[in-house]
């Protein structure tokens, strides 16, 4: 099972290779996509599944069940839009692919390390030498400086020494401002 819902988030000059690429006839794959993460519209909870017709004949069985499924007139937008979307949003996600490469930077040049990764709008910082853990560095770093994070423990206990940023909703003076706080708030808690 792959879940490729940030595939246009791809560094420029690098191409994206699909996991069916590997299993063209679908037979060992289940790859799951987000049209809603990909193209800006990630309230809407638009996405979908590709592999083969067994497996999805008896996926369907549960979805029906257990999720609810998109609005119908949303799906009809994006059908008779979907290029226009793609026309429009592929620039943002660029956009937001080189701030995240820049913020990343940014912390690398403040001694900062992050775990690698370059297909999302987050960075996943380590605490490095820092005394406190995600939560407590989370919850510090929002009632006293303002700036949220996302603390790495509700990844699992091997993640709680670092905290997920996300660069992309905020200006890049917001971002700089947060990054700074972060690096900052790391020294001081060693």
């Amino acid at each position: 099972m792959a879940d490729e819902a940030y595939h246009e988030f791809v560094p420029e000059g690098a191409a994206f290779v699909s996991v069916l690429a590997h299993d063209p006839d679908k037979q060992h794959t289940i790859l799951c996509n987000s049209m809603s993460k990909n193209y800006g519209i990630s309230g809407w909870r638009v996405g979908y599944l590709i592999t083969n017709r067994q497996l999805i004949s008896q996926i369907v069985k549960l979805q029906q069940h257990l999720v609810t499924c998109a609005p119908t007139l949303l799906c009809y937008y994006l059908a008779k839009h979907f290029d226009y979307i793609l026309e429009y949003t592929r620039p943002q996600i660029q956009r937001v692919v080189a701030l995240r490469n820049r913020m990343a930077l940014l912390l690398a040049d403040r001694n900062v390390e992050c775990l690698p990764g370059d297909s999302t709008f987050y960075l996943f910082a380590s605490l490095g030498a820092s005394r406190m853990q995600s939560k407590d560095f989370a919850d510090t770093l929002l009632a006293e400086h303002g700036v949220g994070v996302v603390p790495g423990i509700g990844y699992g206990a091997s993640c709680d020494r670092f905290v997920r940023l996300s660069v992309g909703t905020e200006s890049e003076e917001r971002l700089i401002h947060g990054i700074t706080t972060v690096a900052s708030l790391i020294e001081k808690t060693q």
